[in-house]
């Protein structure tokens, strides 16, 4: 596998962290997450089977900590953080998602960790970074979402708005700052790796949410850095040319992308070359954003009259982007998901079979496998200890005892 023997250290929580080892862990690195004995936040959220929480059951855990090692330690005591030194001894990487200041106070910042592990690169994922006015500000998936600009920018009512700026911003439907987030910080921990093998020194590879959901809204940056334009929640600056939309149809919803004139000229032969779209208002991209009210309404005409099915199978006939809205369900069941294998079925516990979405890029046919599932709290805890730094059973049991593992 292409991270077969690298060696990582996750002291994370809830989704950035955990996401960005996953990442690694899925494609071959050996990962340990260190957990306080109280477990991950993400233990705590659910979902949970029968609705009945268990912290070895939540989907939202198990899903973004297979392929791990999972121990438990109390780094508030000093024999703790003992032994948590000890793991860093042979580790490549420490990723971890903790405010600046816990992990100052803990020792565990990278100028300080640096000094005794010169080769250890350390990924740190912060609502926004290690430096400026915000850096010791909390915050989580919903405040760096609203801080990137995100919320503001996601569409409500699709097209349909009379007067966006008096529209509240929204939530995202997913944790989208945090898995943004764990995926810049997975590939910059990757360009840590390969500049150590040539100098041979750690890096501090510092990733801020803010910035990582920022970084994604490059159409709205542009239009108000180049134009002076604020786009408002539903405003239809959005990509520019139409129609490039959700548009309702007999049994639902449909999106269609026909921004360029070679997809709109075989969209108006499918909807079966219609008087109205010979209109000069209609004759080129811009003219049908410009009118995009009126020739909405002549476009509704004929989707109300067929399935999404319908219109799919005709649309994409004639090479234009096209398909029935998907709710997550349909998504996750559809031909083109099963054919490649990305759901990935793994025991989460005795008798019990989940599936889990798998990594969104495969090297040659076959998927990475999914190893083992997530770990139960403090599951590999006398494992580790005992095969990586020595610890003997009586040790063990002294240190269980005192409440450090």
């Amino acid at each position: 596998m292409p991270l077969h023997g690298l060696r990582v250290v996750e002291l994370g929580h809830f989704v950035s962290a955990p996401y960005c080892a996953r990442l690694l862990a899925d494609s071959g690195a050996e990962v340990i997450k260190v957990e306080g004995p109280e477990g991950d936040e993400a233990r705590r959220r659910g979902p949970f089977p029968d609705d009945l929480p268990d912290p070895n059951r939540s989907g939202l855990f198990l899903y973004l900590n297979v392929n791990k090692l999972g121990i438990t330690l109390d780094l508030r005591s000093s024999l703790g953080r003992k032994l948590f030194f000890d793991l860093l001894k042979d580790a490549d990487i420490l990723v971890e998602n903790n405010p600046p200041g816990e992990m100052d106070s803990l020792g565990l910042d990278f100028h300080s960790l640096h000094k005794e592990y010169s080769r250890l690169i350390v990924t740190s994922v912060t609502p926004f970074g290690q430096t400026g006015p915000y850096r010791d500000y909390l915050g989580d998936d919903l405040i760096a979402a609203n801080m990137g600009g995100l919320t503001y920018a996601t569409p409500g009512i699709p097209d349909q708005v009379n007067d966006p700026g008096q529209e509240p911003p929204l939530r995202p439907a997913t944790y989208v700052a945090d898995f943004t987030a764990g995926i810049a910080a997975s590939v910059a921990t990757m360009l840590a790796v390969l500049a150590r093998e040539w100098d041979g020194l750690g890096r501090h590879v510092d990733v801020s949410e803010q910035e990582a959901v920022a970084s994604t809204l490059t159409w709205d940056l542009a239009t108000t850095s180049y134009l002076g334009l604020i786009k408002r929640r539903g405003a239809r600056l959005g990509y520019g040319l139409m129609p490039n939309c959700y548009l309702p149809c007999k049994d639902g919803y449909v999106v269609i992308t026909a921004i360029t004139q070679e997809h709109w000229l075989a969209l108006v032969e499918v909807m079966g070359s219609p008087d109205w779209a010979d209109s000069e208002l209609f004759s080129d991209g811009m003219g049908r954003s410009d009118n995009w009210d009126a020739l909405r309404l002549l476009i509704l005409e004929w989707t109300m009259a067929h399935t999404g099915r319908e219109i799919y199978e005709a649309a994409q006939a004639r090479g234009i982007p096209c398909y029935p809205a998907n709710e997550v369900s349909q998504a996750i069941t559809s031909e083109q998901v099963v054919a490649r294998r990305f759901l990935r079925e793994t025991e989460v516990e005795p008798g019990r079979v989940a599936g889990f979405p798998g990594l969104p890029f495969r090297f040659g046919d076959a998927p990475l496998p999914l190893r083992m599932p997530a770990p139960r709290l403090g599951e590999h805890t006398n494992t580790l200890l005992s095969e990586h730094l020595g610890y003997t059973g009586p040790e063990l049991a002294r240190l269980r005892g005192m409440g450090v593992i």
